[in-house]
């Protein structure tokens, strides 16, 4: 799963590669379906069956 971060006019302004790396969603997540911020910049992922993860920012934006 990549995360792309867009601008308003859909240009890709970054993006985190979630499945590997230091992030290493798998095996901790088997089917990672919805994803949402909020304002202080951490990520929400949520999946099947009944899974629920959080990805905070060590420093808020």
């Amino acid at each position: 799963m990549t995360l792309f971060q867009l601008t308003t006019e859909a240009e890709m302004k970054d993006k985190k590669a979630l499945g590997s790396g230091p992030y290493r969603l798998w095996p901790k997540m088997s089917q990672p379906e919805g994803v949402t911020t909020d304002a202080e910049g951490n990520i929400y992922v949520v999946g099947e069956p009944n899974q629920f993860m959080v990805l905070r920012r060590a420093t808020p934006l």
